[in-house]
This record gives structure tokens, C-alpha cells and sequence, in this order.
């Protein structure tokens, strides 16, 4: 996929997501999403289309996503090394994919390499749960 245009399908697994909220941008819903390939993005969705969108991304599944734009990523607080972010838009649909592989596409960075200080520092390791109810266990 290419930054410039808009009219895209993808077929993603949902890793993991979760809502924020800052200064700029507000409430969102933030996805991290990996392809068959195990490919990794992160994914935006506005205040303004989440009560449309949020109950059709639901962690472990397999879904089809039609129609979004790309955006270079900021450089901290990434949850992947993929330079671009997908974020949601107007004509934004999800829908059920037929894909069905059973795989959490997890890429663990060793706790010696973590205590090296090897790792880039702006991409997020070890912060994001991607088991649910995890932190309340």
C-alpha cells in the first residue's frame, strides 16, 4: 500500500487495541494490527467514526478493511517499526474476513537484549498487553 491513495483492502489480524486520549487529536481508538505476513501497523480511529467501527475490530480476529489513508507515524511511542500509520476515514469499512490463520504474530525482544539498551527507545516493547484482562490478573 502507498500513502497516496485511499481505496485499499486489507485483510488484518487485530493484535491488540485500545482508547486514548490526548491534547491534539482527542479520543481514539488505537488498533495494532499484523497481515498474513506478519506485517505490523498501527491503526487510528477517530472519535467521530468509533461508535461505527469499534464493535467490528474485535482483538484475535481476522478482518477485511476497505478504504483508509496512510500517514508517516510519529518518531515515539511507535508500537511497530512500520513507518506508516493507517487511520480510519470516512468511507472506512470493516467487514468478517474469511482468513483464518492462528497465529498472535508476536515478536518478543529477549530480556538481554531489553537490558543492553539495544532496542530503539521510540518503539514501545513489552508495553502493550495483548492478552485480554492481563493487567487485572
Amino acid at each position: 500500500v502507498k500513502p497516496k491513495k485511499t481505496a485499499w483492502r486489507v485483510q488484518v489480524k487485530v493484535l491488540h487495541s485500545w482508547r486514548q486520549w490526548n491534547k491534539i487529536a482527542g479520543h481514539s481508538l488505537e488498533l495494532f494490527l499484523s497481515d498474513a505476513h506478519g506485517t505490523k501497523i498501527q491503526a487510528s480511529c477517530k472519535k467521530t467514526y468509533m461508535d461505527e467501527l469499534a464493535s467490528k475490530v474485535p482483538v484475535g480476529e481476522w478482518i477485511n478493511i476497505d478504504n483508509f489513508s496512510l500517514t508517516g507515524v510519529g518518531r515515539t511511542y511507535r508500537t511497530t517499526n512500520n513507518p506508516l500509520k493507517m487511520n480510519f476515514i470516512h468511507k472506512t469499512d470493516i467487514s468478517e474476513s474469511t482468513l483464518r490463520i492462528e497465529n498472535n504474530f508476536l515478536d518478543l525482544v529477549d530480556f538481554e537484549t531489553i537490558l543492553s539498551g539495544k532496542p530503539d527507545e521510540n518503539i514501545l516493547i513489552g508495553s502493550l498487553c495483548l492478552w485480554p484482562n492481563f493487567a487485572n490478573n
